[in-house]
């Protein structure tokens, strides 16, 4: 028989652990999570998570190495939680900057983790909502199209799918579909009843560039190329991997934009329109 891997004494046989120091470990590794993820909501001083997350470690089993994974992990949570209402507050922010340096969490781990961006992100959109614009750096970068007088690049988003909503028409006689052709000649010379069915279909144009400014959206890619002012916005729905617009001119069918940051995408536009 071996001995436990978690509290080191004598197992099963066959077995490598105790059933009850399996559910300590797992329970242990939920709570350091748990207690990183509600730093941002509660009022409790550094110190005292850090005395609490190295008293469930010891108490659980768990190494000094898979707790700052385990915060790490926390830390992501806490930003989630920070996000829900789409707002960073500066003391959210504050309390992720306690975390991220009470626990040495480095900036590669928070770029693994997605954090680094989606902060940058938050803060964008923070200073927004307070009246400032954060200019999008564009040393060494040659436009692909034409600021207005005093308009600012806010943000640029490459390999973006543009998709416009298309209806299509289909023609049918009884159950046989029938082409255009040849219900127009069926109209014409029989007494056969031709039944038009309207299919909408959301179809991708093009992929190109897409850049968020003071004043416009705009898109160029090989094949379309476009300017929407946010005056002319109606509405913008929130997707998870982009944004749908639909404008107040008729020629214009709704465009969806896919730049796979739906949450930053929307809340740019949005309040940037909400400016204009």
């Amino acid at each position: 028989m071996g001995n436990c891997i978690f509290c080191g004494r004598e197992a099963d046989s066959g077995r490598d652990s105790h059933g009850e120091c399996v559910a300590v470990y797992s329970n242990g590794k939920k709570w350091i999570t748990s207690m990183v993820g509600a730093f941002v909501s509660n009022e409790r001083e550094m110190y005292e998570l850090k005395q609490a997350i190295n008293l469930v470690a010891k108490l659980s089993y768990i190494s000094e190495s898979s707790m700052h994974s385990l915060v790490l992990q926390g830390y992501k949570r806490a930003l989630d939680q920070a996000l829900e209402d789409h707002l960073l507050s500066r003391e959210e922010e504050h309390a992720l900057d306690i975390i991220e340096l009470g626990f040495d969490l480095s900036d590669d781990e928070l770029k693994e983790i997605g954090a680094a961006r989606r902060l940058l992100h938050a803060r964008i959109i923070r200073h927004i909502n307070e009246g400032r614009i954060f200019e999008y750096p564009l040393e060494d970068i040659r436009l692909p199209f034409n600021l207005q007088k005093s308009e600012k690049v806010v943000w640029l988003f490459a390999d973006v799918g543009y998709y416009e909503e298309q209806t299509r028409s289909r023609y049918q006689i009884g159950s046989r579909e029938v082409s255009l052709e040849l219900a127009s000649l069926y109209l014409k010379t029989s007494e056969l009843n031709v039944e038009v069915i309207q299919d909408e279909k959301t179809v991708r144009v093009d992929t190109g560039i897409m850049g968020i400014t003071t004043k416009h959206i705009y898109f160029v890619g090989p094949n379309k190329s476009l300017r929407i002012s946010y005056n002319n916005i109606v509405t913008i729905k929130h997707y998870s991997d982009g944004v749908r617009i639909v404008q107040d001119t008729p020629a214009t069918v709704p465009q969806a934009f896919v730049t796979e940051e739906g949450w930053f995408t929307y809340n740019l536009v949005a309040n940037l329109a909400r400016r204009a």
